[in-house]
């Protein structure tokens, strides 16, 4: 694949982030990959209403993956940081919503956003641990999380069961893992 370029989405690109996680986390293109998780969870992931809320949020961006040989509005990947100021020594940002197009997969795409991701959470905010939550029953990301550095952390979150959700089992929750994040690196 081309270089990658990353970005700070803007409201422009609320449509083509909702798509982009519909399609990587739900649609039947990624059904049976590892990193999908249709198997549990048929509903919507997100919603146009949602990615516009946090697109909005002084205290969350969305990290954008484009390639420029692809038509310069294709997203081929994106990460979701939102900064945690409950500790007012330490900043401690949040990684999710993270997805790649499936066209892209086992290319190294994955890795690269969140790396991105980790940058521009160090370089706007100054943070120094970057934390996410993983689908309990999903062994395979987290071993993924956990070559890039992410531990579990023990603690454990209920998984935000609704009426729109569509899951097919409901015997898992949420696991915490974070990261301690190395000095601050430009982007490049």
């Amino acid at each position: 694949m081309d270089e990658i370029a990353f970005a700070l989405a803007s409201p422009s690109d609320t449509l083509d982030i909702t798509c982009l996680l519909e399609l990587a986390y739900r649609s039947p293109e990624t059904a049976g990959r590892w990193d999908s998780e249709s198997h549990l969870l048929r509903g919507p992931r997100t919603s146009r209403e949602e990615v516009e809320a946090l697109l909005t949020s002084k205290n969350a961006r969305f990290v954008l993956a484009s390639s420029p040989a692809q038509a310069p509005e294709r997203i081929i990947g994106c990460a979701l940081i939102q900064l945690h100021t409950e500790n007012s020594k330490e900043h401690r940002a949040s990684f999710g919503m993270f997805a790649t197009h499936p066209q892209t997969r086992n290319i190294g795409l994955g890795h690269k956003v969140l790396q991105a991701a980790e940058r521009y959470a160090q370089n706007e905010w100054g943070v120094v641990e970057m934390s996410l939550s993983v689908i309990s029953l999903r062994t395979t990301l987290i071993a993924w999380y956990e070559r890039r550095g992410y531990r579990l952390t023990g603690r454990r979150h209920p998984f935000p069961f609704s009426s729109t959700t569509g899951e097919t089992r409901r015997d898992f929750d949420l696991v915490e893992m974070s990261r301690r994040l190395a000095d601050t690196v430009a982007i490049q």
